[in-house]
């Protein structure tokens, strides 16, 4: 999914960006906008650097990453009319039909109070307040308008829209003992009210399987990880596919939550306390409020030992 942030200075936009980035978003933020004076022909660098760009979000967007950009082609339409006195708007409206047909977001962040932006960004931002308002209104993509105080509401929105499970369950399956943690873990979370994606549950492969049926659960996996928000993974056991899955998560910025059942007082890796948002030791500490926490970013020290 492709989300682009837009608005005046001082509402709020990099905030949002940063909870994107929380919930696993790959941030691109598109300076030169704002970062140049007035340069001669300045329509054709502009349009040069907006394609550059557009092409490294079209090759994050094909690898199924998702992408939040803080500014794009609307500002350089606003800041261009009222900065500089010019700007490429058939360029920028192009621009607006390649995102739209790769299936981006607009969101555009509204004051909630304008003059306390003004005064922040030192500068009457009226007239391009109402300038993002109107091409927002006319872009091709849809678009969701929110403000500094709904930013988590729309954060979570957003997510919930980019990502189909909540938790990709990465957890061997493969004696009784572990088949019953499995089951009953999976159980829990969709008993919160989490959605959830069991390999066990979605893929049947056996020892002889064909090549072909081994490629094909083998990026059915991956897939599933790149489509959750977090990989619960449980540790018990020490199982190397569950180990790998957590590795590509955090490889891709996804956030892992892991679970200890049998930990007891021994010592945790030190590789996967660092790479994971909490370690739960126990099935009362997997509540709903602290999941929704981890998932919006927040994170905790492992507190026991590790090796």
């Amino acid at each position: 999914m492709i989300v682009v942030i837009e608005g005046i200075d001082r509402v709020g936009k990099t905030t949002l960006a940063r909870k994107l980035v929380k919930g696993g978003f790959t941030y691109l933020k598109d300076e030169f906008i704002l970062s140049k004076e007035f340069i001669t022909s300045f329509d054709d660098y502009s349009v040069g650097k907006c394609d550059s760009f557009l092409a490294v979000v079209r090759q994050l967007n094909d690898e199924g990453k998702n992408v939040v950009i803080d500014r794009l082609h609307i500002t350089e339409l606003v800041y261009g009319k009222t900065k500089r006195g010019k700007c490429n708007e058939a360029a920028c409206h192009a621009l607006d039909m390649e995102l739209a047909n790769m299936g981006a977001l607009l969101c555009l962040v509204e004051p909630a109070d304008l003059e306390l932006s003004n005064r922040l960004a030192n500068d009457d931002q009226t007239k391009m307040c109402g300038l993002f308002s109107y091409y927002t209104s006319v872009s091709s993509m849809p678009s969701v308008v929110t403000n500094f105080e709904r930013l988590d509401a729309t954060a979570d929105y957003i997510l919930r829209v980019a990502y189909k499970y909540d938790f990709y369950f990465a957890s061997p399956f493969f004696s009784p003992e572990q088949v019953e943690r499995e089951e009953r873990m999976i159980c829990h979370l969709r008993g919160l009210g989490f959605s959830v994606f069991s390999p066990k549950e979605s893929c049947h492969l056996d020892a002889k399987a064909s090549a072909d049926s081994r490629k094909e659960v083998f990026e059915s996996n991956c897939k599933a990880i790149n489509s959750a928000r977090a990989v619960f993974a449980v540790t018990d056991g020490k199982d190397m596919g569950t180990i790998w899955e957590a590795g590509y998560a955090y490889g891709i910025n996804k956030p892992i939550i892991y679970y200890a059942e049998t930990l007891g007082d021994n010592q945790f890796n030190l590789m996967l306390a660092q790479s994971g948002r909490d370690v739960f030791t126990s099935q009362k500490e997997v509540t709903r409020g602290a999941l929704v926490d981890l998932l919006n970013g927040s994170t905790r020290t492992f507190r026991g030992d590790i090796e």
